[in-house]
Parts: C-alpha cells; sequence; structure tokens
C-alpha cells in the first residue's frame, strides 16, 4: 500500500523485502469505511517477474471484489475460481484476508493455507489457522471456516510469510516459528515498527551471523512482516 492505516488507538506497520528485483509476496489494507477494513497478506508460488504478475492481478482482482462489500468467504471464492481458470496447474496462491473492525476491535479471517498468523494476547500465543486450501488449487472450495478474535489493549498480531521461519543459517538450520514468538514476545511492549525492525535485524544476524542495515540486507526468498497492535 502506499501509506499505512491511521487509526485511534491502533499501530500499523508492514513490510516487503522481495529476494529479487520483484517479488511473489504481497500485502495491503482495504479500507472499506470509517471503521472497517480489509488487512491482506499473500504469498505466489515461485519468485520473480511470473509470480510477481500473478500477484499484481491479484491484488487487482481483491480491490475490486472489495467495492462490492461482499462477505470475505465470497471474496476468498471468486478469487479461487478466478486463478484456477487462469493459471498454470503449478501455480498456487496462500493468502490470509481478516476484516478488521477498529471500533469494536474484532477480526474475522479466512486463512487460505498460509503460515498462521500469530496474535499475542496478555501473553497468550493463539495461531490464526482456521481457513480453506490454498487459492487456485482446485476449482471450488467446499469448506471454508471464518476465524475470529478480540484485540485487547496490548495485543498484537504478526501476520507473515514463509521466507521468515523457513529461512536458514549456514548449519541449514531454520529460523523456525518457536524463534519468530520469541521475538514477539520480547518486543510486544514496543510499537509494530520497532517489532518488525528488531525481528528482522534478529533473523538477519541468525542467517549471517552479521548485523546490516535493514535497507541492505538480501534473503534468500520474499520476506513479509505485517504487524497489527492495539494500543
Amino acid at each position: 500500500p502506499k501509506s499505512l492505516p491511521v487509526k485511534k488507538n491502533w499501530d500499523f506497520y508492514g513490510m516487503m523485502k522481495p529476494s529479487q528485483m520483484v517479488g511473489g509476496d504481497y500485502f495491503d489494507y482495504i479500507e472499506l469505511n470509517e471503521d472497517e477494513m480489509l488487512i491482506i497478506v499473500a504469498d505466489v508460488s515461485g519468485k520473480g517477474i511470473g509470480a510477481s504478475l500473478l500477484m499484481a492481478n491479484l491484488q487487482a482482482s481483491l480491490h475490486s471484489f472489495a467495492l462490492l462489500n461482499i462477505a470475505i468467504d465470497e471474496i476468498i471464492n471468486n478469487i479461487n475460481k478466478l486463478l484456477y481458470k487462469n493459471t498454470a496447474e503449478d501455480k498456487f496462491i496462500t493468502l490470509f484476508i481478516g476484516k478488521l473492525n477498529c471500533k469494536d476491535a474484532s477480526l474475522t479471517y479466512i486463512n487460505a493455507g498460509h503460515n498462521p498468523p500469530i496474535f499475542i494476547a496478555s501473553n497468550n500465543v493463539i495461531e490464526l489457522d482456521k481457513g480453506c486450501l490454498p487459492l487456485g488449487v482446485q476449482s471450488e472450495i467446499d469448506d471454508i471456516e471464518i476465524g475470529k478474535i478480540i484485540f485487547q489493549n496490548g495485543d498484537t498480531l504478526a501476520i507473515y510469510t514463509d521466507g521468515i521461519v523457513e529461512a536458514t543459517n549456514s548449519q541449514g538450520i531454520e529460523f523456525g516459528k518457536e524463534k519468530l514468538i520469541e521475538n514477539l514476545i520480547k518486543y510486544n511492549n514496543s510499537s509494530s515498527k520497532d517489532i518488525s525492525e528488531n525481528l528482522l535485524n534478529n533473523l538477519y544476524k541468525f542467517i549471517t551471523n552479521s548485523e546490516k542495515n535493514l535497507n541492505e540486507m538480501i534473503f534468500g526468498d520474499d520476506i513479509t512482516l505485517n504487524i497489527i497492535r492495539k494500543k
């Protein structure tokens, strides 16, 4: 997105670092009205120009369907049909879509085969895994489960792509979900931007055993991280 949402009592921060000139990760905020917005993080199979073009089509489709004010499960079904009809058999997309109501602090969501986002609520760790298959795998999605969480003050949600947890060091050891959770808990009282930057700094140290300016970091896979906090 061109800018991050600004909402009273909320703190948003998102970033993406492609492994090549262009990438196949995508995150977005689509404002529906004064109180509600869609929050999206997605990852297309593959990297480079082909993945980037497919993700650009996904972005356009999501913005179009958002204008229709339809339910998130309808959006998922429509996107899946488009992908299945218009992409190669080996291409699919994992996607997390959430509808956030900033007024009542609720988030309804669908996880379409994506890495489960991590919700830190009063130091309890909840994985948002309710949803369905990845998009584009089959022509129809028969069963979509919709999840829901409620934010309290100080709660943090981290939505990410697999480039973070699957990043490996020189010994071939993955960063993994546990280290991701450890970092989120450690920096949970910081701003969303600080949480993101500290986590990525620690990820880079883990991979390379060195430090570098955030803008100079190069990773082996596309990396996306979206942090949402309720103040």
